[in-house]
């Protein structure tokens, strides 16, 4: 008998207290894993920009039709923008104001809604020399200047981001196997909410781009370890009930998402709540247990049937089943699932036609 068949038999096909506990425990902790998982969108979101020179040429004029006691027409602000921002087309054939450029012009004449822009037909575009962004939000693009000539930088720490993640995802079986579900899962979480944090007191892109690489390191480690706890505590028939768990949380964490992303409309407090979000987390160490599967590859036994015991209490179940069987697979050497090493698991994966054709289609469908 294997220990999956162990697991299958002891829990009789039931999905006890102890295994709903750890649905729940796995779900919440899921659930704000997308808020620092999915933090480029705020911390680069671009809001509607133009020419800082612009803002002031319509406040400027905007003073003077007020000092001179004429009445503000209601278009007011789309004449002055036509005024002073030329129009471009996007390689999708659709017009809009240009972001980096302006029509060199002094001022704004008052007269505007009468004259109209025939009178500056010969206007001379330039660049803009600093930017002014609408509304209130605030976000790295908007502090450092991320846009126009610097535009580029924007997918450039997005990528240094995604670097992250595939070496991340390479990375974190290894880590999982030689350290545990339970280390990995915890301390991959820890590292997660705190580079959150730490990203809400960034004063340089450089230290922007290393915090961006390790919070893409640690983002899919935990969320692989969280599913594998799900995954080996679980008889076989209950496994998709984890899985749902897991993929379900980080549906609910997206519409959540949106209302803390207006409520914290200054990224540098929405990084600061969502590191002290990982504060609620901090009572897993007592709750998230190691796997017995890994305890017993490890040659741990006594650490996997404490565990086992603990499962068999909370589940109302007598544990002396468990003891039995376990003796026997101790004995008889069967309870290594290690299988030579994460190395020799990832060749031997390859060898199984059936399992490569699944490892296309999951990549190709991300």
């Amino acid at each position: 008998m294997s220990l999956t068949d162990l697991l299958k038999a002891y829990k009789e096909g039931k999905f006890g207290c102890y295994e709903k506990r750890l649905f729940l425990l796995l779900f919440l902790a899921t659930v704000s894993n997308v808020f620092p998982a999915l933090l480029t969108l705020v911390s680069q979101y671009t809001p509607t920009h133009y020419c800082a020179e612009v803002a002031e040429q319509i406040q400027n004029a905007t003073e003077r039709l007020l000092e001179t006691g004429s009445t503000i027409p209601g278009n007011w602000e789309e004449l002055a923008l036509n005024y002073t921002v030329p129009w471009e087309k996007d390689d999708l054939g659709n017009y809009h104001r240009s972001s980096c450029e302006r029509y060199n012009v002094s001022s704004i004449p008052l007269d505007l809604a009468n004259t109209g822009t025939s009178m500056a037909d010969n206007r001379s575009i330039i660049s803009c020399d600093s930017i002014f962004f609408e509304g209130n939000a605030t976000s790295m693009t908007t502090e450092f200047q991320l846009v126009c000539d610097n535009d580029w930088k924007k997918p450039l720490y997005t990528a240094v981001y995604m670097v992250g993640n595939f070496i991340g995802g390479f990375t974190g079986g290894i880590v999982s196997d030689r350290f545990g579900r339970r280390f990995t899962f915890l301390s991959f979480t820890a590292l997660q909410f705190a580079v959150a944090f730490f990203l809400g007191f960034v004063s340089s892109e450089i230290a922007y781009a290393i915090l961006m690489f390790c919070g893409g390191f640690g983002g899919l480690i935990n969320y692989m370890a969280a599913t594998i706890i799900g995954y080996e505590f679980v008889a076989p028939q209950f496994r998709f009930v984890m899985y749902f768990a897991i993929g379900s949380a980080f549906a609910v964490g997206y519409m959540l998402l949106a209302p803390i992303m207006f409520i914290f409309q200054d990224w540098r407090w929405y990084m600061r709540f969502t590191g002290l979000v990982g504060l609620l987390y901090i009572p897993y160490y007592w709750l998230i247990d190691e796997t017995p599967l890994w305890l017993l590859a490890k040659g741990r036994n006594e650490e996997a049937k404490k565990v086992l015991k603990k499962v068999a209490k909370m589940n109302g179940k007598d544990d002396s089943y468990v003891t039995e069987e376990l003796e026997n697979l101790i004995k008889n050497r069967i309870a290594s699932t290690s299988g030579g090493g994460s190395f020799r698991t990832f060749v031997k994966v390859f060898k199984s036609h059936v399992l490569v054709y699944r490892i296309f289609a999951i990549c190709f469908s991300w």
